[in-house]
């Protein structure tokens, strides 16, 4: 390894083996030419999800469909499956330093001689052998895209996990587990070990993955709740003001209860018979005991709105958020179920007055 020989099995995406040496690599120039392409759409700003999109669009075969079509075959791939370019394959292609001519070794080595166990290395105990093959870009694009990349991490700030014991699956309902053993961050499910038939998260989610669905969960629930309050601002311009209906209902009982009494004074008085007395009476009551039951619904409907108004406020405060932190997540999300890349069910936090749940599909 120390030589800078390639010992892989199959060349990465961009290089194939030299037909002269096995152990050495050459440039694959149609894969290359894509390679070339996303590192300089990352540098100018564009996001992997849109490069991917970028690309599938293109009909431009990903990695994995590439190899198939030169009949390179995978045991451990399924012929028959479509892979398209996301976020993921864009990612791993613009974290590999070996696209600017390192061959780069011994990222992990087993815990003992004949165990399964393996453990990660620290970068600075890597194995890299500058120029053992032809670079497809330069140490300046790669870093610039390197620096870009840890400077505008896409969604959300990792600084303080945010995400830790927030997520859990959406078929066992356990917690999901956290892998940090690469660059990118990744949540899977452990218990999809354990059965063989079950609805449990397949494979695993990066952490941007799943802040992107965070983040448009949170701006379309911040989008709701503003809603209510200018629909509810209108209302209260119009007269339809909750607590003007209870003051006016108020008003409305005060009056039948002086009525009531006014009957009884004139009934003491002789000014009217007993019979038009108990008539009168038993209108009046009619009307103050639907009164007093409205009463109670307006103000029970005062009280929702109130606790509504104290949710609402809680998201608007974030109305103009960009970045996806660890305070909005803790003041807003009680946990996450996930089921798959596009389809999240959120436990919101402030729940009194508004309905619980959330369930988000994303486009793929």
């Amino acid at each position: 390894m120390k030589q800078g020989k390639f010992l892989s099995s199959y060349a990465f995406y961009g290089y194939n083996k030299s037909p002269d040496d096995k152990s050495k690599l050459v440039i694959d120039h149609e894969a290359a030419g894509i390679v070339k392409r996303i590192f300089e759409m990352r540098s100018e700003g564009l996001g992997r999800i849109e490069i991917a999109k970028i690309l599938n669009t293109e009909n431009i075969l990903s990695p994995a469909m590439y190899k198939r079509s030169k009949n390179i075959i995978r045991p451990w791939n399924t012929p028959n499956q479509k892979v398209m370019w996301n976020d993921c394959a864009i990612g791993k292609i613009l974290a590999d330093e070996r696209y600017t001519g390192k061959m780069i070794c011994g990222k992990q080595i087993r815990k003992s001689v004949g165990s399964s166990k393996i453990r990660f290395l620290d970068k600075d105990e890597w194995i890299v052998v500058p120029d053992t093959h032809e670079a497809i870009i330069s140490p300046e694009l790669f870093q610039k895209v390197h620096t870009y990349t840890t400077n505008r991490r896409a969604t959300y700030d990792p600084t303080n996990k945010p995400l830790r014991r927030l997520l859990y699956c959406g078929g066992c309902r356990h917690v999901l587990n956290r892998s940090s053993h690469t660059e990118i961050d990744r949540f899977r499910c452990k218990y999809t070990r354990f059965t063989g038939d079950c609805n449990c998260l397949q494979g695993s989610l990066t952490e941007d993955e799943i802040a992107e669905m965070l983040l448009n969960a949170i701006k379309t629930q911040i989008d709701i709740m503003a809603d209510r309050s200018n629909k509810r601002t209108i209302g209260h311009a119009n007269g339809f003001s909750l607590d003007g209906k209870v003051k006016k209902a108020k008003s409305n009982l005060e009056k039948h209860n002086n009525e009531r009494f006014d009957i009884y004074k004139k009934f003491r008085a002789e000014k009217i018979s007993q019979d038009q007395f108990q008539a009168k009476r038993n209108e009046i009551t009619i009307k103050i005991e639907a009164l007093e039951e409205e009463i109670v619904v307006l103000e029970n409907q005062a009280q929702l709105r109130n606790a509504e108004d104290a949710v609402i406020s809680q998201y608007r405060q974030y109305e103009n958020f960009e970045v996806l932190n660890d305070e909005i997540i803790k003041t807003l999300i009680d946990k996450v179920y996930v089921y798959d890349k596009n389809h999240i069910e959120i436990i919101w936090k402030f729940t009194d007055g508004i309905k619980n749940v959330t369930l988000c599909e994303i486009d793929a």
